[in-house]
């Protein structure tokens, strides 16, 4: 039987080499039906699949080659490719761990384990995989580039500084190293900077020389009546501020007219797309090419336009709002950020957190202090760590706080889009731990109980794939409906302060705009979205 098999097996892949590939298939099923747990037959067979683009089924079949036979080499590598080309690249380790065991002496396979630890965010493990590959190779400049890369998953700037440096001096011409190189030699030279705007605010705390009262800027896109709730709100709960600036990037000027009407202290700054008459981005979409769109026009992505107009800004520390937040309690802006100087803290997070929430925070971040911060507030601080680039709640440049106007700009500069989370976390966590590194006494602050709330009234969210799913409702007929009642009196902005709008006022509001069907469903919908990411109690 043995014999027959592997004769049969012959030629099937004689087929297969010539291309006669429904001649293999039908030896590959008659191999297999008589030896379910072929290696051979299991792995040719995943291959036939592979290249009809079933990669679910090509995935299972390659598995069970390696399971009956864990040191077949080609079958691991095949298991490979087609996890990843599967997009479970999270599966694909086990198998490149296995090349690197079956294949000892292949820098390749060793390089390709760190590539895929690196890309399955297991930074340390891939540091160490390009640290051995570096040892067998070191004149290599791509394994240092690699290296440097994990170093900074990690936040190790001095390491990954040094590492984009060997990469550049042993291929001069290596471009991706040396913006990596220019990048962290910046942001080293940030951190630096930070220590000292801190330390000295520590020093001089109380002197105001001449710093003015803190700025509010406000960015807009599509929803001008929250704005108006928020300058509302600012009016009737903060002392002491400065300026207000909208941030405007995509709000039609008969909305900044009236704006400008109802508040004449509001300062508005449009983006050059506004003043070029370029519309935004459709909504919708995958994510990346939603990126790739504000890419493509440069100067058009939002996020170059903030940190021109913020840089500009003449204090240490910024307020910065996302349009649809307001303000449910009274505050002293100017004494907390007086008191964050005293305390030498990089910021401080507004926005409301419910107790649960509080109680998680304080067990993973306990606080090491309260201080009271004017008007019956009470800031506490607390000495943060971060474990991962997923760990960025507090560090990340949050659309509710008062921050460093340094550590703001380095969040958002060189961002390829403005909503690159991912971008603005890895950026702050980097510039965290290397200030950390010099300042173990760093702090942070949340307001306790928080003072600012967000909105929960949506029609569309991203799924985990970065896809916008809307309910049936698009999202620019929904704010524009809004937009619509504010501006013609319909809708007070100051309505169900300080919750957000009731589902009961939405619905009437959309009634006789929008089918009734479509809004049943959207008020389904919304009420699973407010318990979902608990925005209400």
């Amino acid at each position: 039987m043995q014999n027959e098999t592997l004769s049969a097996l012959e030629t099937a892949v004689a087929h297969h080499r010539a291309g006669r590939f429904a001649e293999a298939e039908a030896i590959y099923d008659q191999v297999l039906a008589a030896e379910p747990r072929n290696p051979d037959a299991l792995h040719l067979m995943g291959l036939i699949l592979e290249r009809r683009g079933e990669l679910e089924r090509a995935a299972t079949l390659i598995g069970q080659s390696v399971a009956a036979n864990p040191g077949f080499a080609n079958a691991q590598e095949s298991l490979l490719r087609v996890l990843r080309a599967a997009g479970r690249a999270g599966e694909a380790v086990a198998p490149a761990e296995a090349l690197t065991r079956l294949r000892p002496d292949s820098l390749a396979d060793l390089a390709q384990f760190g590539d895929l630890l690196l890309e399955t965010g297991q930074a340390e493990r891939a540091a160490a995989a390009f640290r051995g590959a570096l040892a067998r190779s070191p004149g290599d400049p791509a394994l240092p580039f690699k290296l440097g890369e994990a170093l900074l998953a990690l936040a190790d700037l001095p390491g990954a500084l040094e590492q984009f440096r060997t990469a550049v001096i042993r291929q001069p011409s290596f471009a991706a190293a040396f913006e990596r190189f220019d990048m962290v030699r910046r942001e080293l030279e940030t951190a630096a900077a930070l220590q000292a705007t801190l330390t000295r605010n520590r020093e001089g705390a109380g002197l105001r020389g001449d710093r003015r009262l803190c700025t509010i800027y406000i960015k807009g896109y599509s929803r001008p009546f929250y704005i108006d709730r928020l300058i509302r709100s600012i009016g009737r709960c903060i002392r002491n501020h400065g300026p207000i600036v909208l941030l405007n990037d995509g709000i039609g000027e008969v909305y900044t007219d009236k704006l400008k009407r109802d508040h004449p202290h509001l300062e508005i700054r449009n983006s050059p797309k506004v003043e070029s008459g370029v519309i935004a981005a459709p909504a919708g979409g995958l994510y990346h090419e939603r990126k790739a769109f504000y890419r493509s026009l440069d100067f058009f992505d939002p996020a170059r336009f903030w940190v021109r107009e913020i840089r500009r800004d003449p204090n240490d520390y910024v307020m910065y709002l996302d349009e649809d937040l307001w303000f449910f309690r009274e505050i002293d802006l100017e004494g907390m950020v007086e008191n964050l100087r005293a305390n030498g803290a990089l910021g401080a997070l507004l926005l409301y957190q419910k107790a649960n929430l509080r109680a998680a925070r304080q067990q993973r971040d306990p606080t090491v202090h309260q201080e009271p911060v004017g008007c019956g507030a009470v800031m506490d601080y607390y000495a943060a760590r971060i474990d991962s680039l997923d760990y960025a709640e507090g560090y990340r440049i949050n659309p509710g706080t008062i921050t460093l106007k340094d550590y703001w700009v380095n969040a958002y500069e060189d961002c390829l889009h403005f909503a690159d989370e991912m971008h603005q976390n890895r950026k702050t966590l980097q510039l965290f731990t290397a200030l950390a590194a010099r300042m173990p006494d760093l702090r942070m602050g949340i307001l306790d109980g928080g003072a600012m709330k967000h909105s929960s009234s949506s029609t569309a969210r991203p799924d985990a794939g970065g896809k916008i799913l809307a309910n049936r409702i698009a999202p620019d007929v929904f704010h524009d409906l809004l937009s619509r009642h504010w501006l013609e009196g319909r809708l007070d902005t100051m309505a169900d302060f300080p919750d957000d709008f009731s589902i009961e006022r939405l619905v009437g509001l959309m009634r006789g705009h929008i089918p009734e069907e479509q809004i049943a469903a959207w008020v389904e919908w919304q009420r699973d979205f407010v318990r979902m990411y608990h925005w209400l109690d």
